[in-house]
């Protein structure tokens, strides 16, 4: 084996580091569900020619997205932060960083954060011309459970 005068020798000296050999990939399914968060039954998908969005949102603490709903599919994965889900009929349940969940669809609900924000991304599996959510008008105010909560803080 021939040495090139500029090629790095390798170190004898003790404690040295010498960088070890690549592991393999770790791949943890983080969800596979055929219901959503709150135990809603995904019953198929739109016709049409698929398309799929995904969507980062960054949601400040002491706020809310609006009152909406879904007619297609999707999961969220939250990055960081924690992130209440709301159902209409009162349903909650909260989602913290590295937590995935899967989005209902045709049922009214908001997501809301508390002293923490959090970003969280969703993929949409839809078709094109679909609308990712539909905003219901629902104000915080005629709500169960956590009252008067607003995109822009409390």
């Amino acid at each position: 084996m021939t040495k090139t005068p500029n090629e790095p020798k390798p170190s004898t000296h003790p404690g040295s580091h010498v960088p070890s050999q690549p592991t393999a990939p770790t791949i943890t399914i983080t969800l596979q569900t055929g219901t959503s968060w709150n135990n809603k039954p995904y019953q198929g998908y739109p016709q049409g020619t698929t398309q799929l969005s995904v969507v980062r949102y960054s949601i400040p603490a002491h706020s809310s997205l609006p009152w909406h709903t879904h007619v297609i599919p999707s999961t969220a994965f939250v990055i960081s932060g924690s992130l209440t889900l709301q159902s209409i009929d009162g349903t909650q349940q909260v989602f913290h960083a590295g937590d995935a969940f899967a989005e209902s669809v045709g049922d009214e609900h908001r997501g809301y954060t508390d002293n923490d924000a959090a970003e969280v991304v969703c993929t949409y599996v839809g078709v094109n011309g679909a609308p990712l959510s539909i905003p219901t008008g629902r104000s915080g105010s005629d709500t169960p459970g956590r009252d008067g909560l607003a995109a822009s803080g409390r």
